[in-house]
């Protein structure tokens, strides 16, 4: 191999670690997830005392809302199957997408099933505040 295959090796190298480079870079943006918050605009806040309440057929889930009512909010559950991860991220569905007014949502489901609800305010626009969790297990276990 003559010097100017090596240096013309080199250069395809380079150029390929470049490319590579921008593609990664490209792909990872600015990392941020969700619609965009609008200048001067704040998320709502985390709902306070979420709760899900066993019933015969389901759930009824309830929250509260301090501070400036958000424009919605989106209710969202996870199950836990027989033998499960329990290290293993959760996978969430959404339910329901409900108006700013709203307290309470009932989930007809099998309540003796190990479920997480997720809880999360939404504003104009889209972007979610900070959600809130409660975990239920088997009705001879109760509500957590």
């Amino acid at each position: 191999m003559n010097l100017k295959d090596m240096v013309s090796c080199k250069e395809k190298i380079i150029s390929l670690l470049l490319y590579l480079m921008v593609c990664v870079l490209g792909l990872t943006a600015c990392g941020l997830k969700g619609p965009p918050v609008p200048p001067g605009k704040s998320l709502p806040s985390m709902p306070l005392s979420f709760e899900a309440r066993p019933e015969t057929n389901g759930f009824v889930l309830a929250w509260e809302v301090e501070g400036e009512k958000p424009a919605g909010f989106r209710i969202y559950r996870a199950s836990f199957g027989e033998g499960a991860c329990t290290d293993c991220p959760l996978s969430f569905t959404l339910l329901a997408v409900l108006g700013s007014e709203a307290r309470t949502y009932r989930d007809r489901i099998d309540p003796l099933r190990s479920l997480v609800y997720e809880i999360r305010p939404f504003i104009k626009g889209g972007a979610e505040g900070p959600p809130a969790r409660v975990t239920t297990w088997d009705a001879g276990e109760g509500v957590h």
